[in-house]
């Protein structure tokens, strides 16, 4: 059973900035205060919540859950990063997290259920407070590689640039309600 708290739209936009690099950006956001339900999934606006239900855990308390979201990009966005030829930079990663308890989650880039790259959350962000929302920022490890060799980089800007949309998702003791991707090509 789905519980649909609220839909709230995916946001993109793509920016020329005076050094002739162009930025690619997607956001996807949800409610702050959710109730938790016994429900096994729900939908946070742009956030899908699994729960572990067989730990007894309900679903939006922020323990033992996934939380899975996609970047989109705007199609003529994309187009023009196709066309300038430009690699990609930087990827800046945006998130509104409330840990409920040790960061000890990974940030995991899937495609199609298949785990493509995986950061441990602590890697990005240091000394998040527990159970305090709040608005953190890091750089992706860009030139890091997965168990096949591929940089995250590579895996990134090959899916932005045939159009394909980013799905990432955390799991462990958290609650996410906002995460917005840059990327910035030179």
């Amino acid at each position: 059973m789905t519980n649909r708290l609220a839909l709230l739209p995916l946001a993109f936009a793509l920016t020329l900035t005076s050094c002739s690099s162009l930025i690619l950006r997607s956001q996807v956001e949800g409610l702050e205060n959710i109730e938790p339900t016994e429900a096994r999934v729900i939908l946070n606006g742009d956030f899908t919540i699994k729960s572990n239900l067989a730990k007894g855990q309900l679903a939006g308390d922020g323990q033992d859950e996934q939380t899975t979201w996609e970047f989109v990009f705007e199609a003529k966005a994309v187009d023009r990063i196709v066309a300038a030829q430009t690699p990609l930079r930087e990827a800046a990663l945006t998130l509104h997290i409330q840990l409920n308890g040790e960061t000890n989650g990974e940030i995991l880039l899937m495609e199609d259920s298949q785990l493509l790259f995986q950061i441990p959350l602590d890697e990005l962000f240091q000394d998040l407070p527990e159970d305090e929302r709040v608005k953190t920022t890091a750089n992706l490890p860009l030139e890091g590689t997965n168990q096949h060799g591929e940089s995250l980089r590579s895996l990134i800007d090959e899916r932005v640039r045939s159009g394909r949309s980013l799905e990432l998702r955390y799991g462990d003791d958290a609650s996410i309600t906002f995460a917005k991707l840059c990327l910035d090509y030179e």
